[in-house]
């Protein structure tokens, strides 16, 4: 069985450690910290809503949610800047707006493409329910380009590109997104209220 869940602060080696297998060891996009041998961590995560999918004690889905302050702020302001286009640069939103991140979904041995995108359905659908809950009304993601049309056509969920994306030594292409929370619930609305439906039941069942 699925469990998908909000991290507590004391279970934050298991996405530490899961972070650190796919963006340092598996990909190579972030430097390894000697500090914190087999962990990886930035100065973002105690800001974030940290979101898992565990299978048993295992997480195996995983990505964070940062509501915007002052002090750190976004990626997109920091790292991630080179995925905006000079207008999405200059129309940022911070109120009421939070950015997704570390998106990782990591299913057991055998699993198909089914399996996998139904765990990320999962932690979005997670997403959902916390920003419905504490008032979110926009998200910004950075997600590997395949994701995106992941999220559009299998989930409903209408993000749009806000610049060019960055291309990694590996090929991969990774972008930022937008979209407002009103257009998501329209988006389901119209084009399957058998998933708005789901979208609002009790994510753990």
């Amino acid at each position: 069985m699925f469990v998908a869940r909000l991290i507590a602060a004391d279970e934050a080696s298991a996405y530490e450690t899961l972070r650190n297998e796919y963006f340092v060891v598996r990909k190579g996009w972030v430097d390894a910290d000697p500090s914190h041998p087999g962990r990886e961590t930035d100065r973002y995560d105690s800001s974030c809503h940290h979101l898992g999918v565990f299978q048993g004690p295992h997480l195996i889905a995983y990505l964070r949610a940062l509501p915007w302050q002052p002090i750190p702020g976004f990626m997109l302001e920091h790292e991630f800047r080179d995925l905006l286009s000079e207008d999405a640069a200059q129309g940022l939103r911070q109120k009421g707006v939070v950015e997704i991140s570390r998106l990782i979904v990591a299913p057991p041995a055998g699993s198909g493409r089914k399996e996998t995108v139904a765990l990320a359905e999962l932690l979005f659908k997670l997403v959902y329910g916390l920003g419905t809950q504490l008032g979110w009304t926009a998200y910004y993601i950075v997600l590997e380009e395949a994701w995106l049309r992941v999220l559009n056509h299998r989930f409903h969920l209408p993000f749009v590109p806000m610049g060019a994306p960055r291309v990694y030594p590996d090929g991969t292409r990774t972008l930022a997104a937008f979209a407002r929370c009103e257009a998501l619930e329209q988006s389901m609305l119209e084009t399957s209220p058998d998933k708005y439906r789901w979208y609002h039941q009790d994510v753990t069942k």
